[in-house]
């Protein structure tokens, strides 16, 4: 709505013309792009398409036996590689934040770290995509990475930031008393 609004108050002080965002294509697309995708998201929770998923993924999880650490980390990998299927951070986040925190919590992780480890590898895979973030359209628009070198650079980028977070996190964590 911000954005509308902002919009809005360019166009009726002059500041932008009409023909100005006509001519921006590629924000068009985004931007329609981005709200089909968000909507699709919302509509995969209205229909628990969601909730399913994070059932069945708790049924699987509790027949592997795994419990705690273990599937701490499973989760929150899922959780993280997830993200090349959602469109942004925000339609991941909405649908998918609550029920993965209820699934960590219910496998052994203490209630703060799996609210702490989602919402920060929420933020770490705002690069593992060119869709992945709002500013990502607009890094890769700009034409530096090619799609190839976009998906291979995030993946690994990915790896590297999981890799810090669940050693050195992990144990800042434990000195600060999180678990």
């Amino acid at each position: 709505h911000t954005a509308v609004l902002g919009l809005s108050a360019l166009l009726v002080t002059g500041v932008l013309r009409w023909s100005d965002c006509v001519r921006e294509e590629g924000a068009w697309t985004t931007m329609t792009w981005f709200a089909i995708l968000v909507s699709m998201s919302a509509l995969l929770n209205k229909h628990g398409v969601v909730r399913w998923l994070a059932a069945e993924l708790a049924l699987k999880i509790n027949a592997l036996g795994l419990f705690g650490g273990q599937a701490f980390m499973v989760l929150l990998l899922i959780y993280v590689f997830l993200h090349y299927v959602f469109a942004s951070q925000a339609a991941q986040i909405s649908a998918l934040y609550l029920p993965f925190v209820a699934m960590m919590v219910d496998t052994g992780t203490p209630p703060l770290a799996a609210v702490f480890a989602l919402a920060f590898a929420s933020n770490l895979f705002g690069s593992i995509t060119p869709y992945s973030s709002a500013q990502a359209p607009v890094f890769f628009g700009g034409g530096y990475v090619s799609l190839k070198d976009w998906y291979r650079l995030g993946f690994i980028f990915i790896v590297f930031n999981i890799a810090v977070w669940v050693s050195v996190g992990a144990l800042w964590w434990k000195v600060i008393g999180l678990y």
